[in-house]
């Protein structure tokens, strides 16, 4: 009877240790495998999302390379003459090029024209104060070691929105001589465009911004420190990660912050097949006991007893 026990014991232990192991690895290896294959996408996502309006004020700076090495600009810059503004500086020329604002500086810091679109009306109206004050007082901003380079970036002064600018040194067609001013142009960071990078990287985005000249982040001082390369993402909660990407303005200072919400769908149907398979090994587990001890009961053991 103690040999029967043992044999009964020792086959529902083996089977009982094997069916821990199988759900050890499903549980703790595997599910991890997938957590981080789906962490990595979702880092992956946050990155192209990053390049992606990056490279928006880059954009902008190559569509209006022409602008600051014009024959005409140089010499606008420093008689601002009318015949150059009646032909080009026009609501539809602007809207065409889709800039929502222009403005061209001379070499005493002193604004020549400034002009901001109005949609709704169709015609100019006045850049805002701030941007045209930061423009002509920021020293910073006319330092160009080398007059070929531009400063492309984006900047928030406390309005709705940030701006996408970029701020070109005003040289005559040949690109060579003397520096005779600032050509500044730029877009609204409006929620329309917000709308469209929506619909391209096909995430939901929430925008927390923060002045560029004075104020705080748009998050508080140490949360910076869990930034990667500017994205940060937390496994918020079992069914989606949070995620942030982080901009820097013109003067390297963080300026806004998009946050989304990425969704597990993998980890989630992982877990839910973990679930089902943990419950199955266990039912399966007490099928082959009860079958094995069966076996042995009734085809090797009560035969051994009748003689």
């Amino acid at each position: 009877m103690r040999l029967e026990l043992k044999i009964y014991t020792m086959i529902c232990g083996t089977l009982c240790c094997a069916a821990i192991l199988f759900w050890a690895l499903a549980t703790f290896v595997w599910c991890a495998e997938f957590d981080n294959y789906e962490q990595g996408v979702a880092l992956e996502n946050l990155a192209k999302l990053k390049t992606m309006i990056s490279l928006q004020p880059e954009e902008i700076e190559k569509k209006l390379n022409d602008y600051s090495k014009w024959d005409d600009v140089y010499r606008f810059v420093q008689d601002r003459n009318h015949e150059f503004e009646k032909s080009n500086l026009l609501y539809d020329v602007l809207k065409s090029i889709n800039i929502d604002f222009m403005i061209f500086i001379n070499n005493k810091h002193q604004v020549v024209w400034a002009g901001a679109l109005d949609h709704e009306a169709t015609s100019f109206m006045a850049v805002p104060a701030p941007l045209l004050d930061l423009l002509t007082t920021n020293k910073s901003i006319y330092d160009f070691p080398d007059p070929t380079k531009k400063k492309s970036g984006f900047l928030y002064l406390g309005f709705d929105t940030p701006f996408m600018i970029t701020i070109h040194p005003v040289l005559p067609s040949s690109g060579k001589g003397e520096v005779k001013g600032l050509f500044v142009a730029g877009r609204i960071l409006s929620q329309q465009f917000l709308q469209r990078m929506q619909m391209i990287s096909k995430l939901q985005l929430h925008a927390l911004y923060s002045p560029s000249v004075g104020g705080e982040p748009p998050l508080p001082a140490d949360t910076y420190d869990q930034f990667k390369e500017s994205i940060y993402l937390q496994g918020q909660d079992k069914l989606y990660y949070e995620g942030k990407v982080l901009f820097k303005d013109l003067f390297g200072r963080p300026v806004f912050v998009l946050e989304t919400k990425l969704s597990k769908n993998l980890s989630d149907s992982i877990q839910r097949i973990s679930k089902n398979f943990s419950l199955t090994l266990f039912l399966l587990t007490i099928f082959l006991c009860s079958f094995f001890v069966g076996i042995l009961h009734f085809w090797v053991f009560r035969p051994l007893r009748k003689f």
